[in-house]
């Protein structure tokens, strides 16, 4: 009797654990977005009723991207490579979208403009470069643009991740007093860029910021600031027990490493 209850026991739990894991996955498929891809070409997701772009096949020229897609209000660009490997390839930003994810266009080995519907809330672009509606953030800059040198605004706080991603005409940066973040990747494969100022106000850096600069030689930080400080054209923490980028470019036959070094990054 009492192996009959333990087995009917027992099989009462696997049924609740069959239970309680059909209701889990069920609950996580919910949480992952849909993917699908419209008739002509357009690749995206569905969540909570709103459309986020994640891709295009066989881009070619000026991409108009849908402000509704199957009936949905075409709210982001995400990560998905928006024409990737394509060139002399345009963007056409709606009003509908408010959210882009960290330069989605940067697998366009070419990208020739950029354009936002001047009723769109969140973004703007002057100039050629795509920054958010208050210009505090710097979204994207168009190689193209950067030919003799690039002067951020002072207005711009915030230098998004891959902002200048492949602009390698860039051979001067101005990075303004009262800049506080630069994104990680954001200046990655500025291959022509020699040197970088870092001012005071900056007290966050992305990870691989300065990533695949391959003539950099130089990389000064103001004396004030209070988290980064420069020795020998290289980037360290304030106290320079960790090490942040030492310049591809620089040619030295050695390298003396601080005696309160600690780390590298």
């Amino acid at each position: 009797m009492v192996e009959k209850q333990g087995g009917e026991c027992f099989c009462d739990c696997i049924k609740q654990i069959i239970i309680l894991s059909l209701i889990l996955t069920a609950h996580l498929k919910s949480q992952v977005p849909s993917f699908y891809q419209s008739t002509d070409g357009w690749q995206f997701t569905i969540s909570n009723n709103q459309a986020t772009i994640i891709g295009k096949v066989n881009a070619t020229g000026q991409l108009l991207i849908p402000s509704t897609i199957s009936n949905y209000p075409v709210v982001g660009i995400g990560l998905g490579g928006v024409g990737f490997g394509y060139t002399d390839i345009g963007i056409s930003i709606p009003s509908t979208v408010t959210n882009i994810e960290s330069n989605p266009f940067r697998a366009i080995f070419s990208l020739t403009n950029i354009t936002v519907d001047p009723d769109n809330p969140a973004f703007m672009v002057e100039q050629g470069a795509l920054y958010n509606k208050s210009k505090t953030t710097l979204h994207i800059v168009l190689p193209p643009l950067t030919a003799s040198g690039f002067n951020v605004p002072t207005t711009v706080t915030n230098i998004g991740p891959y902002a200048f991603n492949k602009c390698s005409n860039l051979t001067s940066i101005t990075i303004p007093e009262g800049m506080l973040e630069i994104g990680a990747f954001a200046f990655r494969e500025c291959s022509n860029l020699p040197s970088i100022t870092i001012p005071a106000s900056v007290t966050n850096i992305g990870d691989r910021a300065f990533g695949n600069i391959y003539k950099l030689t130089n990389i000064t930080v103001a004396s004030a600031n209070p988290v980064f400080s420069s020795e020998g054209g290289t980037l360290f923490n304030k106290d320079r027990t960790i090490l942040l980028r030492h310049p591809a470019y620089r040619n030295n036959k050695s390298f003396v490493i601080p005696s309160k070094y600690r780390d590298w990054q």
